[in-house]
């Protein structure tokens, strides 16, 4: 299906005068594909191919700079909520040092297996979805568009860039949710080195995606799909708009060619805007994802226990590991990005 739906594309941008011929980075450099004569262009050289081939690219750098600090976060997260056997950790700090001590240096990485896997796919689908979202609003909402003012082709307005960053959100979703329901429950798996393999409830991410599917169906993946949903979209689009907007301001009469330095700051100040915005519900969402089955009545009820227990600052544990994770995570993303477009 996948090879049938780019041969597709591939038709459809066939002319150098189609729109799809000019999937551009939603904050406005060029791709590849303005260069290509219609005699030499193909499935592999279309323009979305060449977004989910850096999208691809990208994920995989973000797992690799991101993923320890998304372990403390989420254990912060989740802590002293439903089946857990009270606080463990003082602070972001505390839970680092634990983690160390118990579980090595490893422990830090553990459930990296499902972004690994999944990051991939879902940062493909994301500049996938980013460039058929631009090519969307440019064909069907001028109002979104404005002239570029080094003279290149139309570009999105920052709202244009807020709408596909919530559309790729939506897209990618999909994948988003099971992929971090298993990771967040192995990385909540907190045993110390040597412990018995038999009294560890998941053995790996195929054991963990399996044994949930048996206890509650493929449903049981997307469990906190609302919470996922509501959070994500609005951010995937403020992380999309935040990222065009500094890239723009902080590259002016060069866009074209962004320095590296700028692309990466760009993209960590870009995460942390996002992240500032969704993380409340991204605690709900881990909570809720974690818990056993049938330990939440629904999201009222599990407001009303963490505001009681915590206040509002309970809404926000692990928020200092997360934008310690956010800069340089989104930053090396949107570099890795970039580089892959030019190369």
């Amino acid at each position: 299906e996948y090879m049938g739906a780019t041969c597709l594309l591939g038709l459809m941008a066939s002319k150098p005068t189609s729109p799809l011929a000019r999937f551009v980075a939603a904050s406005g450099s060029e791709t590849k594909a303005e260069a290509k004569s219609e005699s030499s262009h193909s499935g592999a050289d279309d323009p979305l191919s060449y977004q989910f081939i850096a999208g691809v690219n990208s994920g995989l750098g973000v797992v690799v700079v991101g993923h320890p600090f998304d372990t403390i976060k989420t254990r912060m997260q989740i802590d002293g909520g439903q089946g857990s056997a009270g606080r463990k950790y003082t602070g972001p700090f505390d839970c680092l040092r634990k983690t160390l001590a118990n579980e090595g240096f490893s422990g830090l990485y553990k459930g990296v297996k499902s972004p690994l896997s999944a990051t991939p796919a879902i940062y493909a689908l994301s500049f996938g979805g980013w460039g058929l979202g631009e090519y969307l609003l440019k064909t069907y909402m001028p109002s979104v568009v404005e002239p570029d003012p080094s003279g290149g082709p139309d570009r999105l307005t920052i709202p244009g860039l807020f709408l596909i960053g919530g559309f790729s959100g939506g897209v990618q979703s999909v994948v988003y949710a099971p992929a971090e329901l298993v990771k967040k429950r192995l990385m909540a798996q907190d045993q110390a080195r040597g412990t018995d393999a038999s009294l560890v409830r998941y053995q790996g991410m195929w054991d963990c995606a399996r044994q949930v599917v048996k206890e509650s169906g493929i449903a049981g993946l997307y469990r906190g799909y609302p919470f996922v949903l509501a959070g994500y979209i609005p951010a995937v689009g403020l992380w999309y708009g935040a990222y065009g907007y500094f890239r723009r301001q902080f590259n002016k009469g060069r866009e074209k060619n962004p320095s590296a330095a700028m692309t990466f700051l760009a993209g960590g100040l870009a995460g942390i805007t996002a992240w500032g915005v969704m993380f409340p519900l991204d605690t709900l969402g881990a909570r809720i994802q974690t818990a056993e089955k049938g330990a939440y009545k629904g999201a009222g009820p599990m407001i009303a226990e963490l505001m009681k227990a915590e206040g509002v600052r309970g809404f926000y544990k692990g928020f200092l590991p997360c934008m310690l994770r956010a800069f340089p995570a989104d930053g090396a993303l949107f570099l890795v990005y970039e580089l892959s477009m030019k190369a």
